[in-house]
């Protein structure tokens, strides 16, 4: 009932947008979202900001450095979360069967892109254990929530040797969904599809995985670009790769915030802005939640 209801809604708005900010709009079971804009937050009323700007049943991400303690912050009614932590490799079973229980249908990330961390050997294998029993709490709780290990795209690029021999370092890492970020590098020429291909392999390779996230999406507007229509196309082709994969992801959300101090509009600005193509595409998206 729920989905119906957001087709029609998705239905009524087409007519009144664009043209082909409507014609975009694909039918999926894809849960469209997006974090809090500037400045960002774990708490329920930063979660709120995201639903004002986008719409109720946005999909959210959030990211918390909470470590001796786990809270589950509320979530807005009608929405599912996505909640990223940074717990010690010590945090006790009991610690995280109280965060799972909490975050019951929603989903949760230990350590997101920890590839990043400049880790150890012995530290890397230390992060393994801890995102596994994350897991295997989860399995023994009976999934109350979805279990998101989240890596960076760029371990995932065909053509990134470096990121193949990365990616093999965390094969033992154990998920219910997948999560690569495609965000980062700020270019309309960037495409995701190599990306893609070999989250298939990993998934293939990894049956305990029902399938995959992309909870960091996005580029910034690019000087030359100033009305947003390249990057509004940019943001389409990705999209395009991502629904025509053999396993669509489960959820995609823009990363609708702005990273550096030298983020101004047109150049390296993350953030879509109300009113914009961007926005008015990205929200034809949610609004199919």
């Amino acid at each position: 009932m729920f989905r119906i209801a957001a087709a029609v809604a998705a239905l009524l708005f087409s007519f009144l947008t664009a043209p082909s900010a409507a014609a975009a709009a694909p039918a999926t079971d894809v849960l469209w979202g997006a974090c809090p804009a500037y400045p960002g937050g774990s708490s329920l009323s930063a979660a709120q900001r995201v639903v004002d700007k986008w719409g109720a049943g946005v999909h959210i991400r959030q990211f918390t450095n909470a470590s001796s303690s786990l809270p589950w912050n509320p979530v807005p009614s009608g929405s599912l979360m996505h909640r990223s932590y940074k717990p010690p490799t010590t945090i006790t079973n009991a610690a995280i069967d109280t965060l799972l229980r909490a975050a019951e249908g929603h989903y949760v990330t230990f350590w997101h892109e920890p590839e990043n961390d400049g880790l150890s050997t012995s530290a890397r294998n230390a992060r393994i254990n801890l995102m596994n029993r994350l897991y295997d709490r989860n399995v023994a709780l009976g999934r109350p929530a979805t279990v998101v290990p989240t890596f960076t795209g760029w371990m995932f690029a065909a053509n990134n040797s470096g990121g193949a021999r990365t990616r093999d370092l965390w094969d033992g890492v154990k998920g219910d969904l997948l999560g690569v970020d495609y965000d980062g590098i700020h270019s309309y020429g960037t495409e995701y599809d190599d990306e893609t291909d070999e989250v298939m392999e990993w998934l293939a390779d990894n049956p305990e995985y029902r399938g995959w996230a992309i909870p960091e999406f996005g580029t910034s507007r690019r000087p030359s670009d100033p009305s947003g229509a390249g990057r509004t196309a940019w943001m389409r082709e990705q999209v395009g790769f991502f629904l025509d994969a053999p396993i669509p992801p489960e959820t995609v959300d823009w990363f609708d915030y702005n990273t550096s101090a030298h983020d101004t509009v047109g150049e390296g600005l993350n953030s879509i802005q109300p009113g914009s193509p961007e926005f008015v595409y990205w929200q034809s998206l949610v609004a199919l939640n």
